[in-house]
């Protein structure tokens, strides 16, 4: 396909199955970013037919609406760098071979590279040029019918290019059509090859696979859940390995995204099949490895509970690891500690962490290890205390205020009545100051404090002063 019949299909596809505008809502769209440009319907009409746009106005203003509706940032550079080379097919057309992808010989090669490097050699828009060659091609709409083989090749490569082409969508967070896809693709492997795909992992449980994790992503739920465990079940059974672990791993997001505990909820469902697989020998260590994961986005979000829970579940399978496992969970627990101002756990997580990587020359770690025992001296050196559960001060050490004497816990300080009429001596209302019992929200560091005390000691003199002239 030429490159200007490439970028006419793929607009083509992309406003009738992706965006779903018509030809009249896109040219309003484009005409209100490029007013001079006068796009109508007609115009879209001809470039669904491998008309570039006239002017670098109309195809700025085209992206710009695309990438609005769905494309990445890299999907529209694809495609400017086509309608670029589409111009140069409209001038110099014999410099474009226009090759037909499903007249290859070796198409399913083709397709079966660009499917295991999901895309990585390949671009969007050649992709759904791909496609659509090969769809015309299986159903006979061309003025040749694929013989047998041709036509044995020309399906294992659309399994593929579909395949990559969810990939696309996935990257981009478009769930729904990389379900849709996925989904296709299985029934058509049954149908056409039965349960193995023609080609390495690609198999109509792969396929389901797929389709279950694009809506684990899009709406998790513990039906979803369920689903996906009994996939992992069926794929060890079959003995497709890398299929399970996916399944199994998916399973446990959806879990996780759902609000339910995980070990709680696997504990029962595991003990069947996946426990005695034999491709899974090891699944409690593929689950530490699940909730270990989900520490990270736990610290993110500030839900240490649930930060700890991960952690605590993980312990006992990388305390038993090797040195990299072992020194990643303390290393994790002392990002816990840290978040949560426990300077002191914080400091003694990092150097059991720091202990192991300096035994075992794990350099990267140890420069991590460094850096986070630096924070931590920092903050203990700012805050001076070390917080608790509930974010109230524990410790000896308080932060000291320059200038201002410290009240001992539990100890009444005598306060001047600031609203007596001047002349008056001070009212002496014995005020009750327990350090502990301090809101979270309003515990400020040594120099917040000074900065705030010298305020209010100038508002007051100033006050004083005004009162004096009056």
């Amino acid at each position: 396909m030429s490159p200007a019949q490439a970028m006419g299909t793929f607009l083509r596809v992309w406003r009738e199955e992706w965006a779903s505008p018509s030809r009249e809502q896109l040219a309003i769209a484009v005409s209100a970013l490029a007013p001079k440009a006068k796009v109508t319907k007609y115009v879209v009409r001809e470039w669904e037919r491998g008309q570039p746009p006239h002017s670098t106005a109309e195809l700025e203003a085209l992206l710009q609406v695309m990438g609005r509706d769905g494309l990445t940032r890299y999907e529209t550079n694809d495609l400017r760098q086509v309608v670029l080379l589409a111009c140069a097919d409209r001038q110099y057309p014999e410099l474009f071979d226009g090759q037909n992808l499903a007249w290859r010989e070796d198409v399913d090669e083709v397709a079966r590279t660009a499917w295991l490097q999901r895309g990585g050699t390949d671009n969007l828009v050649a992709t759904v040029a791909g496609l659509a060659e090969l769809e015309a091609a299986i159903a006979g709409e061309g003025r040749w019918r694929p013989g047998p083989t041709q036509l044995q090749r020309q399906q294992a490569a659309l399994l593929c290019v579909n395949g990559t082409l969810a990939a696309f969508h996935g990257a981009a967070g478009r769930r729904g059509p990389a379900r849709a896809l996925s989904a296709a693709n299985a029934n058509l492997i049954r149908v056409w090859f039965g349960a193995r795909g023609p080609v390495g992992d690609l198999s109509v449980l792969s396929e389901r696979g797929g389709a279950a994790h694009h809506l684990t992503l899009a709406s998790p739920s513990t039906a979803t859940a369920d689903h996906l465990l009994r996939l992992s079940g069926e794929a060890s059974a079959r003995d497709e390995p890398s299929v399970a672990v996916g399944a199994f791993l998916n399973a446990v997001v959806c879990f996780s995204k759902v609000g339910v505990a995980v070990h709680q909820e696997l504990e029962a469902t595991i003990s069947g099949h996946l426990r005695t697989a034999s491709v899974l020998p090891d699944c409690w260590a593929l689950l530490a490895d699940c909730h270990f994961e989900l520490v990270g986005p736990a610290l993110h979000e500030k839900l240490w509970d649930e930060a700890d829970l991960h952690l605590e579940v993980a312990r006992a399978n990388y305390l038993s690891g090797g040195p990299p496992r072992r020194a990643s969970w303390y290393e994790a627990a002392g990002s816990l500690a840290l978040s949560r101002r426990q300077f002191t756990e914080a400091h003694n997580r990092f150097q059991e962490a720091l202990a192991i990587a300096r035994a075992n020359d794990l350099d990267l770690t140890e420069r991590a290890l460094l850096g986070k025992l630096e924070a931590c001296e920092r903050g203990r050196a700012r805050r001076g205390h070390d917080v608790g559960p509930h974010g109230l001060p524990i410790g000896a050490g308080h932060a000291e205020v320059p200038g201002v004497p410290r009240v001992p816990e539990g100890h009444a300080v005598s306060l001047p009545d600031l609203h007596a009429e001047p002349g008056v001596g001070p009212v002496t209302d014995l005020v009750e100051v327990d350090a502990r019992v301090v809101p979270q929200g309003l515990q400020v560091d040594a120099a917040e404090a000074a900065d705030l005390q010298q305020a209010v000691l100038q508002g007051l003199s100033a006050d004083r002063q005004a009162d004096g002239e009056d």
